[in-house]
């Protein structure tokens, strides 16, 4: 097979694997009747819409859709409407209005440890020794302390990064402690050699770096600067940006503004300012820890993505490359939001109100991790993605094969009998996740088997049929990795909630510290 043959084949098989299973998710809310123009009705919107009026829609057309067509504003109140329930012929659907907009409530501070290189130790404030992974979160007290050959990243706030040299110790002594109306981070740089590249999100942060002389606070946007703290003395360097340096002991204090440096004596001079020395690099400093992340992110960072089928099938995906695992997690349509939104209660209320975007925000807050890439699937939509796949083989139970009027066991199933067989129509919700779960399982053994031959224009049409973020470059270069990787194994998880009372409904909180673990392989 040539090189662009094989480009085209990768390119077509991974748009299956984006396109094909979200077909599957979002199937499973539809049935026959709905895709007829032959059957429907009037239903008329009015209120906080940007379309009021009267519209002819299809039977079986649900409040999701007619509302996502009526057109939502940051200020409409949703909470009354089941979004996945039909609407009735002749029905009014009336949209309030909320005192408080669509937004996102701030998140709390947070301080994770990235990466490491060589020897690296992170030290509770107890003393107790912590087991090391990549990613995990810091609490306050937290100590990063670097041996001989020893580097080491974390971050704050998702935005910043602090890289450690060797023969180093940071601690982060306050996490989101408030003080003057600010999120205050605090970092005590105790030793050795830290990169700090801090930039503000929000006005409400405060970025500080505490050394046994002075007081270093991240001014204006950010800040990006090179500390080397020492018995006798500090030089701190800064690349870019402004920092606010105060000694700890005395009145004496300065603006440190792009390309100077400082020298703190601990002996009480004055401090020492000039010019930023030529082969004063950070990158060169740190290339070795910054090269094998490099390495790791293009060898085995995990590829994200969350599938939202409308108007209440929703998946994260997580493809762990270097461990050959692909997990799925199916996440409630009324997983609860209220922990990071206003203005929205559940997933399916934020997707509706603030897109996809929006929603796979909240999505990575729930799972604590990123999720940078989304599909987004309507009828239309998943009516052109079933077509294409040609079917799939599962057994068909006894309630749903009298649904389909064919004979229960192995049956290859495809276009509407297969969106049929997962609708919960048949048997309601719990069965039609069951089923759907094969289907996802066969499309997946597809995938994996390369079984699944396109051409690069059905491929193209795949695309073109999703709201979504993902480009042809990057799916070639994520199914070459998932083509590449042998001895895959699937894990399918559905997302840990419990049943809360939100006003007059019952929503599902998330259980946020077993979601999270949901994606460690051991």
């Amino acid at each position: 097979m040539s090189k662009k043959s094989r480009q085209i084949f990768s390119l077509a098989v991974y748009g299956l694997l984006a396109a094909g299973i979200l077909w599957q998710v979002c199937a499973i809310i539809f049935s026959r009747a709905e895709f007829s123009n032959a059957n429907t009705h009037m239903v008329s919107v009015y209120g906080e819409v940007d379309r009021p009026g009267r519209y002819r829609v299809p039977v079986g057309t649900t409040d999701f859709e007619i509302l996502r067509v009526a057109g939502m504003r940051p200020v409409s109140d949703i909470s009354a409407f089941n979004l996945v329930s039909q609407v009735a012929p002749n029905e009014t659907l009336t949209v309030g209005t909320r005192a408080v907009p669509l937004g996102e409530k701030k998140a709390s501070a947070t301080a994770k440890f990235e990466f490491s290189l060589g020897e690296v130790s992170i030290i509770a404030r107890d003393g107790r020794n912590q087991a090391i992974a990549d990613g995990m979160s810091l609490i306050e007290g937290d100590r990063i302390i670097t041996d001989a050959k020893g580097q080491a990243e974390a971050s704050v706030n998702g935005y910043s990064r602090i890289d450690v040299d060797n023969f180093s110790e940071v601690s982060f002594e306050k996490i989101g402690a408030v003080e003057e109306n600010k999120n205050v981070v605090e970092m005590l740089q105790k030793s050795g050699t830290c990169w700090y590249k801090m930039s503000y999100s929000s006005p409400g942060e405060l970025f500080r770096v505490m050394t046994p002389l002075v007081r270093v606070t991240v001014a204006g946007q950010g800040s990006d600067f090179m500390m080397e703290v020492k018995y006798e003395e500090i030089n701190l360097h800064t690349i870019d940006g402004l920092v606010l340096v105060e000694r700890l002991q005395g009145q004496e204090a300065i603006n440190l503004i792009a390309g100077q440096t400082a020298t703190i004596f601990a002996d009480g001079r004055p401090f020492q300012v000039k010019t930023l020395a030529p082969d004063i690099s950070p990158n060169d400093k740190f290339s070795a820890l910054i090269k094998e992340k490099t390495s790791y992110m293009l060898r085995g960072q995990p590829f994200n993505f969350v599938f939202f089928g409308i108007p209440g099938a929703y998946y994260v995906v997580n493809v762990q490359y270097e461990k050959g695992v692909v997990n799925i997690v199916s996440l409630p349509a009324k997983t609860s939001v209220e922990e990071y939104v206003e203005g929205a209660s559940t997933l399916d209320q934020a997707l509706l109100q603030g897109g996809p975007v929006f929603a796979s925000t909240l999505v990575e807050r729930i799972m604590d991790t990123r999720i940078p890439k989304y599909c987004l699937l309507d009828k239309e939509s998943l009516v052109r993605a079933a077509g294409v796949l040609g079917g799939v083989t599962v057994d068909v139970d006894k309630k749903a094969s009298g649904a389909l009027k064919t004979a229960a066991g192995s049956q290859k199933l495809a276009n509407e009998n297969l969106i049929k067989f997962m609708a919960p129509g048949v048997s309601g919700w719990d069965e039609a996740q069951q089923r759907q779960e094969l289907v996802l399982r066969a499309i997946y053994e597809r995938m994996v088997t390369k079984s699944i031959v396109v051409t690069s224009v059905v491929a193209a049409q795949l695309v073109a049929a999703m709201e979504t973020n993902i480009a042809a470059n990057d799916a070639v270069a994520e199914y070459q990795k998932f083509a590449s990787t042998r001895n895959w194994s699937l894990r399918m998880h559905r997302l840990p909630v419990v049943p809360i009372q939100s006003g007059h409904t019952m929503i599902q909180q998330p259980l946020v510290d077993q979601a999270r673990k949901l994606l460690i392989v051991e």
